[in-house]
């Protein structure tokens, strides 16, 4: 395992009794994402600042729960195809999407 994931668990860890998600947190779906496409350490990064980004953005604007759909289908690991880490996810993407607009 990579150091910056070591660390970047064990500070989500440290926030977790603060966080008020229902659906998976940072890790496990960038976990998922670059277990399908490939990561570098960067790009690995950049997926757990967007995710945070995008979980606050819908709570925001009342698309909590279809961000959850979307990130639990990622999670699943049902929706990888090559190294489309969302591929089977397109109605959970489509419904998340649709209320964000």
């Amino acid at each position: 395992m990579r150091l910056n994931k070591i660390l970047a668990h064990l500070a989500l860890f440290a926030l977790v009794p603060f966080l008020p998600m229902c659906g998976p947190g940072a890790i496990a779906f960038c976990d998922a994402a670059c277990d399908c496409r490939g990561c570098s350490d960067r790009d690995y990064d950049e997926c757990v600042d967007d995710f945070d980004i995008d979980v606050r953005r819908a709570d925001r604007l009342g698309c909590g729960d279809l961000f959850d759909d979307y990130a639990n289908c990622v999670v699943s690991g049902d929706g990888c195809r090559g190294t489309d880490y969302d591929h089977y996810c397109d109605v959970e993407k489509k419904r998340y999407n649709n209320c964000m607009d």
